[in-house]
């Protein structure tokens, strides 16, 4: 309810099915309650902690979020001197944020009689009285030298963010955040919670649950010489590119099963399957959603799109799909 009168009763929360901190734009006000969605706040922040080396790096161009600041992480990784970083290099471990890299740990070099010091803002003044004690005790004098100072040091080479170092729970909150999207995304498009039984626990008093646990996300691999190029090359064959998919989809097997699976492509580069149900005997379904997280300011000329790319236009545009929608084989 929009205005609860009474401590027994929901109030109404927008839901974001593919999460505000990635720009997902798909919202549902039947899926979770106010105090309901809150419960999931964590793991939902968790998540989106994980994809923001993607967010920061498009900050500038993507669409903005539905609200809240997403664009104020700090982000780890390091510099290296080349692209080309074999196992083992060592770059030099930096923090960034807001379009500035500094060294965790100041350092310096020295070059005849120039001092080059690379250390953040707030932490130079103290730096270059270590570096005068340093050279004092080396029977040195810092007044020999001229000074050099790089606060931003994202020119000093290639900066790698860090994605999955440091997160000992990345595994789960990756998980969790991917079958998330796709049960609320399933249940958005009408499927019963009782039908999501691979995903969705029941307790005895009707409560519904995601069982992270229990549910099973399968990684897609392109197996074709197609597919394989394909992946390789999407930024230059998909116009709406980088963009979110979902795809809540059944498939017949040859066991004589009917399994209900939902297909997730974000940034146009985690790709995954959530399987839903792994005998569903509802009726054929084969719903997409997609979304453009890189603006165009006019109308596209369409008239070579892929479905996807429709897909995306149609729901930017608000165009009535009525009538336009043909049969699709569940498994394409």
């Amino acid at each position: 309810m929009d205005n609860p009168t009474e401590a027994n009763q929901c109030k109404v929360h927008g839901e974001h099915i593919i999460h505000n901190g990635i720009r997902g734009k798909l919202i549902s006000h039947s899926i979770l309650c106010e105090e309901c969605g809150g419960a999931y706040s964590k793991d939902d922040a968790n998540f989106c902690k994980i994809f923001a080396p993607f967010v920061v790096a498009l900050s500038d161009r993507m669409i903005p979020a539905d609200h809240g600041n997403t664009d104020g992480n700090t982000l780890k990784g390091s510099i290296f001197k080349t692209p080309d970083v074999k196992e083992g290099d060592e770059g030099i471990e930096v923090t960034a944020k807001n379009g500035e890299v500094i060294p965790v740990q100041p350092f310096y070099t020295i070059e005849g009689n120039k001092i080059d010091v690379y250390v953040g803002k707030k932490r130079i003044k103290d730096y270059l009285k270590v570096l005068t004690k340093e050279l004092a005790d080396k029977g040195d004098n810092i007044a020999n030298y001229t000074i050099e100072k790089h606060t931003d040091i994202h020119n000093q080479g290639y900066l790698a963010y860090y994605f999955s170092k440091g997160n000992d729970n990345f595994n789960e909150d990756f998980k969790k955040g991917m079958v998330k999207i796709a049960t609320e995304y399933a249940l958005h498009c009408g499927i019963g919670r009782e039908l999501l039984t691979e995903v969705i626990t029941i307790d005895d008093k009707g409560k519904a649950t995601i069982d992270y646990d229990k549910a099973k996300l399968i990684p897609f691999i392109p197996t074709t010489l197609f597919d394989i190029l394909y992946e390789d090359h999407r930024y230059l064959f998909e116009d709406g590119y980088p963009s979110h998919m979902l795809k809540l989809y059944t498939s017949k097997y040859n066991d004589g099963k009917t399994r209900l699976y939902c297909y997730l492509d974000l940034f146009s580069t985690f790709q995954y399957y959530v399987l839903l149900n792994d005998d569903y005997e509802g009726e054929e379904i084969c719903e997409t959603y997609a979304q453009r997280l890189i603006p165009k300011g006019q109308r596209p000329d369409v008239s070579d799109y892929s479905p996807k790319d429709l897909s995306i236009v149609i729901q930017e545009y608000k165009i009535n799909k009525s009538g336009l929608e043909g049969e699709m084989n569940p498994e394409s």
